[in-house]
């Protein structure tokens, strides 16, 4: 039976924004996921971090939908709400994460192979 585990957002007791991306996911729903991100910014008191799952082999095609995907992005980590974003997934979705973060000039912003990495720099004052 295939995984159809769908892509979701949530904020984590840490006060972490986890992000799921699923493999199959498409151009709308993750400008939804921006959309919901950035009501989360809005409603939260304090700064908090977000952390990026792309474990399932995401990968985008389109480059028009990849140049929408790294404005929205960037909009988002410039949001005063957020103060530090890790990305984790296989190599070939972190070598299009990185080619994003490349492109909009992000600081606060690091790519990693393992979850628990991204977790470890995320929560580093």
């Amino acid at each position: 039976m295939e995984n159809k585990e769908e892509s979701k957002i949530w904020l984590d007791e840490n006060n972490i924004v986890n992000v799921k991306i699923s493999k199959n996911v498409e151009g709308g729903k993750i400008m939804d996921l921006f959309s919901r991100g950035e009501k989360i910014s809005r409603d939260l008191s304090g700064n908090t971090s977000i952390l990026i799952d792309l474990t399932s082999g995401f990968f985008v095609t389109s480059s028009k939908l990849r140049k929408e995907i790294a404005e929205r992005f960037k909009g988002l980590v410039k949001d005063p709400g957020f103060k530090k974003v890790a990305v984790f997934g296989g190599i070939a979705a972190i070598t299009v994460a990185s080619f994003i973060i490349s492109l909009s000039k992000m600081e606060n912003v690091k790519t990693f192979t393992k979850k628990e990495d991204a977790l470890k720099w995320l929560k580093k004052p």
